[in-house]
Formats: C-alpha cells, sequence, structure tokens
C-alpha cells in the first residue's frame, strides 16, 4: 500500500506545467508561485515586499477568526491576527512554502490553507525550478505573541484583574477567591512530592513505567483529594534529540486510576533533573525565550508544547511554571537589581502564554516565598498580583512552629498578601527531618498534623510533604515511604 502511494505523481503533467508558468510571473524583485490543493481554506496568498515576503488570507466561508497560525516549509513560524503576516527573517534566493491555519477561540488548529510558494529577491537572473513539497505536517503548538497575549489581558479585566480558567467541563479544579472548587465543591487537599514520578532513570529511578507509582499511590492510602506535585522537564520527555512522552503520559494515567490531581511543574530553578544549570536573573529576562533546558526548544516553546498535550486533562491540577523560582546574579551572590519586576514580566508572559493555549487549568509561578531574590517582603505580593498567576505558593522548611511567622517572609505574611490578591495559597513543599524535630517518625508526623490544623484554619487550599520515598523513610532526610506516621495525618 505505501510503496504504492509513493510510486505515485505527486503532481499530474497539467499541474507541472501551471507551476512552471506560475515561475514565468515576477513579482517586485523576485518571483513567487502559487499552488492549489482541493478545499483549503482559508485561502492563502504571498507577495514580496522588497526583501520581506508579506501573507494575507482569505478566511473560510462564512466565519470570521481572529487568530492564525503561520507555517514556513511545515515547521510553525508564528502567531498572527487576520490581518496578514510579514516574515522579515527570510533568506534571500530561497524558496519557500507558506501555509496558514486558523487558530478557535477553544485554542485548538483548525484546517490548514493552501500552500504558497515563494522565491525571495536575490542576484540570480537564472529561473529555479522547486522541488515539489508534501503538505506541511502540523507545526509544533502555537506560540502566542503579545497581540494574542493581550485578549487574555482584556479577559482578566473582567474577573478583577484575574485570568481566570473557563473550563470546558465540571471535572476540572477551578479557583473561586481564596478557595478551590470541584464540581462546586469545596476541594482541599494533601499529598506528596513525588519529583521523578516522570524519570525514567534520568531523574531518580524508573518511576515513569511499571508499577512503582501505582505501589506507591496504593501505600498512601489518602481518600480524600489527594494531590502529588512532580516533574514534567523537558529533559525528562527528551530521548536523543527526539520526544519521548510515555513517561509523561504513564504518570497521569496512573494518578488518574487513583483519584489523584497532579501539580504540573514545567522547570526548575536549580536546573537538577534537567541541564544542571542554575538560572540567574537574567534567564527570566530573556534566556528562558532561547536556552533549551536539556532539550530541544528553548523553555518557552517547551511549555507551548506540553501545555497543548494535556490541556484537555482534568487530572492536572494546576500548571507551575519553575520550582522555586529566584533572580540573584549568581548562585552564591546576591539579588539582581530589579528582580521582582523581572519575575513579574516572567510571570506575565509565560502565564499569559499558557492561559491563551489552555482555557481549563490554572496557572502557578513556583517560589518558596521565604525572602528570596524577587519576592521578598511586598515583592512576593507585587509578582503574584500578575493577571496570569492564579494560585500562590509557599515552601515550608527549618521553622517547627505550626505557622513561620517572620513579619516580612512568614508563612502568615503570605497567607495575608494571597487573600488581598483573593488567590488561593497551598504549600508546595512542607519537609522536615526527624533527627531535628525528636528523632522519631512520630515527633515529625505530630509537628505536621500541628502544621496543617493551622494552615487549613488559616485558608490555605493544601498541603504537599516533600517527599516520597518507596524505598522507605529515614531519619536523616526528609524522606516519608510505606508505613510512615505521616501518613495518618494526610488522610485526616
Amino acid at each position: 500500500m505505501f510503496q504504492g502511494f509513493l510510486r505515485r505523481p505527486l503532481f499530474s503533467g497539467s499541474m507541472l506545467g501551471l507551476i512552471l508558468l506560475c515561475f514565468s510571473w515576477f513579482v517586485g524583485y523576485g518571483l513567487a508561485v502559487v499552488t492549489w490543493w482541493s478545499s483549503p481554506a482559508p485561502h492563502l496568498q504571498a507577495t514580496l515586499d522588497g526583501a520581506y515576503v508579506h501573507l494575507s488570507w482569505r478566511p473560510p466561508s462564512g466565519s470570521h477568526p481572529t487568530h492564525y497560525a503561520v507555517y514556513r516549509d511545515g515547521e510553525y513560524l508564528a502567531f498572527s491576527g487576520p490581518s496578514g503576516y510579514t516574515d522579515m527573517q527570510a533568506s534571500s534566493g530561497r524558496v519557500y512554502v507558506y501555509s496558514v491555519a486558523v487558530i478557535g477561540s477553544d485554542h485548538r488548529q483548525g484546517q490548514i490553507s493552501n500552500m504558497v510558494h515563494i522565491l525571495t529577491p536575490s542576484a540570480l537572473s537564472t529561473a529555479v525550478t522547486p522541488t515539489p513539497l508534501p503538505s506541511p505536517a502540523p507545526g509544533p503548538a502555537p506560540v502566542p505573541s503579545a497581540a494574542a497575549l493581550a485578549r487574555t489581558a482584556a479577559a482578566a479585566a473582567s474577573a478583577g484583574g484575574i485570568i481566570l480558567p473557563q473550563p470546558s467541563s465540571s471535572e476540572f479544579i477551578v479557583a473561586s477567591g481564596t478557595g478551590l472548587l470541584l464540581k462546586g465543591k469545596p476541594f482541599r487537599f494533601t499529598g506528596f512530592d513525588v519529583y521523578n514520578a516522570t524519570s525514567l532513570n534520568k531523574c531518580g529511578g524508573m518511576m515513569g513505567q511499571g508499577g512503582e507509582l501505582d505501589d506507591a499511590l496504593n501505600a498512601w492510602g489518602i481518600t480524600k483529594n489527594p494531590v502529588m506535585r512532580t516533574w514534567f522537564f523537558q529533559s525528562l520527555a527528551t530521548e536523543n534529540g527526539v520526544r519521548n512522552w510515555s513517561s509523561f503520559d504513564h504518570t497521569l494515567a496512573v494518578a488518574k486510576a487513583h483519584g489523584v490531581h497532579v501539580v504540573v511543574t514545567l522547570g526548575n530553578q536549580w536546573g537538577d533533573c534537567e541541564d544542571g544549570v542554575y538560572k540567574l536573573a537574567g534567564w527570566y529576562g530573556s534566556g528562558y525565550k532561547t536556552a533549551s533546558n536539556g532539550g530541544t526548544v528553548a523553555y518557552r516553546n517547551w511549555v507551548a508544547e506540553v501545555v497543548a498535550r494535556y490541556r484537555d486533562d482534568p487530572t492536572i491540577l494546576a500548571w507551575q511554571l519553575m520550582n522555586e523560582a529566584e533572580t540573584k546574579t549568581g548562585r552564591d551572590q546576591g539579588c539582581a537589581s530589579g528582580g521582582a519586576q523581572t519575575l513579574r514580566a516572567f510571570a506575565d508572559d509565560m502565564g499569559g502564554l499558557v492561559h491563551a493555549l489552555d482555557g481549563n487549568h490554572m496557572v502557578s509561578l513556583g517560589t518558596i516565598g521565604g525572602g528570596q531574590c524577587g519576592t521578598q517582603g511586598d515583592e512576593y505580593q507585587y509578582v503574584h498580583a500578575s493577571p496570569a498567576i492564579n494560585l500562590c505558593e509557599y515552601h515550608d522548611y527549618g521553622s517547627p512552629v505550626a505557622m513561620p511567622d517572620d513579619e516580612w517572609n512568614g508563612l502568615t505574611t503570605r497567607v495575608t498578601q494571597c487573600a488581598a490578591l483573593k488567590k488561593p495559597l497551598f504549600v508546595g513543599e512542607v519537609g522536615y527531618v526527624p533527627n531535628d524535630i525528636g528523632g522519631t517518625l512520630q515527633a515529625r508526623a505530630d509537628l505536621y498534623k500541628r502544621k496543617f490544623a493551622a494552615s487549613f484554619g488559616a485558608g490555605i487550599v493544601g498541603e504537599l510533604v516533600w517527599s516520597w520515598a518507596n524505598s522507605g523513610s529515614s531519619f536523616d532526610d526528609y524522606n516519608v515511604g510505606p508505613g510512615d506516621p505521616a501518613l495518618s495525618v494526610l488522610r485526616q
């Protein structure tokens, strides 16, 4: 069957004649060739504007889309409004193939247009006969431009300055003021950080396949609103330069089977399980648009890719942009000047990107919250005031009191700040070493019980313990494993 298809000519003789005829038509300093396939929508045209290629199109009959994805040589190029697009990065003396596709109000891609071939200006005086090209394959998820993100800002204006997801079903968890709702009922959760749930021997073990994750969730025994937080880093879905989604698919499928929701963390301040590179303030300023973070594309493009793949999965509680974001001039150096503004701009851009692609899920920035660079004191509230951020987060380490109460950077202060923003606050990591607080697992469990009672009483929506280990609990690190008395606290 496939051999027969490959032997079939791609173009008939008359079609080749049409192509050659069209190549005799010079426009400006170049020439354009337009080829039509059956039933294209929308209808695309290309012209030369000096050294630039200008694309214009007619919308599909009977509709008026406001956003389009532009493709060049079968690869995603840009996100555009309805008025057209000008490619200012085309090289001279080359034949390019362009197409566009409608992006619907549900952020899904529609039908791809006819393809347009165009030769850009060069010093060549002889005609060039291009090799016929196949229809462009769908490219990666469109990465919205500033114009696209403006529409999310408009949506935020009607929601008190917050971009609120509009889920496609009641299966998705949503924010309601400082609380969470699932199917209209309050949702307060407990669970664990299982950072290596997607690992295929890249981030501690092989939990991304087989029965290890299933064993873990069975051992929890949490029946009321269990949640786990785990890494969805680009490096963990890349094998020899090619995407391998199997461990991510496995993690979400196992979680769903156990009724567990997942906070998905998309990048790591520290570089662990990623590219090993600590993120400086400059990365949050512009580096995230170029650095690959141990994968094949820039972080910004990675986020668009993974969000588009899983945006319809209600197993995901929220997207978390980073683990423990902060803005230093060096790993062991001081805070960068304007770090809060840098982090806020990052949150605006990346959170807006996620909301533009996914109307179902909430977004968390991902911060320790204890006074780190970029979120010290009032900076925490300023950064989390981003319209694109739906959830506040805090990591609770080192303070054996029920509610860390540093007046500038304690958990009590963060509760007040997030309440002022009308946004829910969850503790994404709480971790204590038994040897530091009495020397027994029960002493640690008792501390967690006091902390959970205080935080839930203050309106915090969730507590996640760092971290789960199938191998068992230990006295000299944070690990909690099967049979640990802390499990009885999480089950309440």
